[in-house]
């Protein structure tokens, strides 16, 4: 919040304050973000390793066996350079912003009614409106046409649609996950501020 203010002072939209901060935010990951995506295509690298290793130790569940195969894949990640949940990182990193942002969305005071100027919203501590409905969308729980979380919607979409297809059986799950994740998304986000939504888009 106090970040928040402080663009405010320099440009008085709360709008736009949040885009700026959403940059600061995405330019200070940077690094780690890189690291990353380098540490997605090096597990991309090792996945038919990981298969061999998989089909190597198939049928024995013995905590021996078991043991055997986690020292084995462990070394097989140390020895080139993959952090296993390295890809989670940027996000986790985030969450905490993500938490703050939305308990100032919600509760300061200088944010209710704050307009986003030049577009049709007009409370970032409310869910972007843009159309009241006589009875409840089903599944969501609410009487509004919301524009935000759709577009957010669609450019996961899209942005899914770009990635390459992948060979190895384990990404091309995770990329069907990444698909549900996007429904998901929209269903999460349908009723939270609208700034909260801007910020994540």
């Amino acid at each position: 919040l106090w970040v928040l203010r402080a663009i405010h002072a320099a440009i008085p939209d709360w709008g736009f304050a949040i885009i700026v901060l959403t940059l600061i935010v995405r330019e200070a990951i940077h690094p780690l973000s890189v690291k990353t995506f380098k540490s997605m295509l090096a597990q991309q690298k090792i996945a038919p390793k990981l298969q061999a290793l998989k089909d190597k130790y198939k049928g024995k569940k013995s905590p021996e066996t078991m043991k055997k195969m986690q020292e084995e894949t462990m070394a097989l990640y140390k020895g080139h350079g993959v952090n296993p949940i390295g890809g989670c990182l940027p996000m986790v990193l985030q969450l905490p912003i993500f938490i703050g942002l939305y308990n100032s969305l919600t509760y300061t005071f200088e944010l209710r009614q704050a307009p986003f100027v030049g577009t049709w919203i007009e409370d970032l501590s409310q869910p972007d409106c843009v159309y009241h409905l006589a009875g409840a969308i089903p599944l969501l729980g609410s009487h509004c046409i919301n524009i935000l979380p759709i577009v957010m919607g669609v450019l996961m979409f899209i942005q899914q649609s770009m990635t390459p297809k992948s060979d190895d059986p384990q990404q091309a799950q995770m990329q069907s996950i990444m698909k549900f994740f996007m429904f998901f998304m929209v269903f999460l986000f349908y009723s939270v501020p609208s700034g909260l939504v801007a910020y994540f888009l």
